[in-house]
């Protein structure tokens, strides 16, 4: 029997290691301690709460000391539980401190569509009334924790200080910006480019957050998570990845992601960076790209993006109300190839 116990005390000490380097995974991901319910210093807190909107517009000492005086409460949420829930009354917006959520809508039968992601510096809503009814729910994609700032409050900063109004305006147009390019890669972009899509916009929101190392970052969506956003199976979401990497455009090790030319991804995804409205410092590549990965077999050609797998498509002509020939589409707009080489050349600064 004895043997027997030091076999289970071996596994229990083997399954309390892998809890441990999981939760390790966890912090290096989020880039923070805390999201595991360690005990949290408010003065922390209120300097991650104000890294936000600080990155959006120049706050002032007065301004960003009003701002420190919202974030009084905050919470710990467990993975896969809620932050609200779907016609929950709110009386607060809740900013992201560490770990990541989604917003999520889910129908009867269960089938669920994720319909954006939330990173650390996030708000959950940038501006709402107060007592306004939930159309989504929130969900913690990991452990997190979230700062509860009351929407009276925040009003009344709003008001005594027009910079902090300013920088959460920004913060609204930039999340209703996020969601049009997400209706738009559901609406039009195939499997591959959608999958990419995910990966250059994550990347680029967690670099802004400090939360990438060179060109890599850790993916905290399962594929799962990633078929619920992008409107594909999981089965899909794999093949996908698989293409990805076989065209030398990312390299994956567990969890880890790393982007080796990212002017190549970028351009394999049809991906503009303007929607984000990043810095120009931020948009840009560390590493100095190049167009194409000695792997990776796709080019561009006039107006026509060729890649692995995937036929030559027709130039797009204006649709003006006239019906065109299909000699007529298959010709290159005169006017297409200039936009596409300063689309490169965007994303290879």
């Amino acid at each position: 029997m004895a043997p027997m116990r030091m076999h289970g005390r071996a596994n229990e000490s083997s399954l309390i290691t892998q809890m441990f380097d999981r939760n390790e995974r966890y912090k290096q991901a989020s880039g923070d301690d805390h999201m595991l319910g360690t005990a949290i210093g408010g003065a922390a807190i209120q300097g991650r709460a104000a890294a936000k909107i600080s990155r959006l517009t120049n706050l002032g000492g007065a301004d960003r000391e009003a701002f420190h005086h919202l974030v009084r409460k905050w919470r710990y949420v467990a993975a896969r539980d809620d932050l609200v829930e779907e016609g929950d009354h709110l009386g607060h917006v809740s900013l992201i401190i560490s770990g990541w959520a989604y917003r999520y809508k889910q129908l009867e039968d269960g089938r669920r569509q994720i319909a954006g992601i939330l990173l650390p510096g996030d708000l959950t809503e940038a501006l709402a009334p107060e007592g306004y009814a939930m159309d989504c729910s929130i969900a913690a994609l990991t452990p997190l924790t979230c700062a509860d700032i009351p929407l009276r409050a925040l009003a009344t900063v709003c008001e005594q200080h027009p910079a902090v109004r300013q920088a959460l305006l920004w913060e609204s147009f930039i999340a209703a910006s996020i969601q049009r390019e997400w209706l738009l890669n559901v609406g039009q972009r195939v499997g591959t480019e959608r999958v990419g899509h995910l990966l250059c916009e994550l990347f680029l929101r967690l670099r802004r957050a400090g939360l990438t190392e060179d060109n890599s970052f850790v993916l905290l969506l399962t594929q799962f998570d990633m078929a619920n956003a992008l409107g594909l199976s999981h089965v899909h979401i794999n093949r996908k990845l698989a293409q990805l990497r076989d065209q030398g455009l990312v390299e994956m090790l567990g969890r880890t992601v790393r982007i080796p030319d990212i002017a190549a991804l970028q351009a394999a995804s049809l991906f503009n960076p303007n929607y984000l409205h990043l810095s120009d410092a931020a948009a840009r590549s560390e590493v100095q790209p190049r167009l194409s990965a000695p792997a990776a077999p796709h080019r561009i050609d006039h107006n026509r993006l060729v890649t692995h797998g995937r036929r030559r498509q027709a130039a797009r002509t204006p649709l003006a109300g006239a019906v065109h020939s299909v000699a007529d589409r298959s010709a290159p707009s005169a006017g297409s190839r200039p936009r596409v080489e300063e689309a490169v050349r965007f994303a290879r600064r």
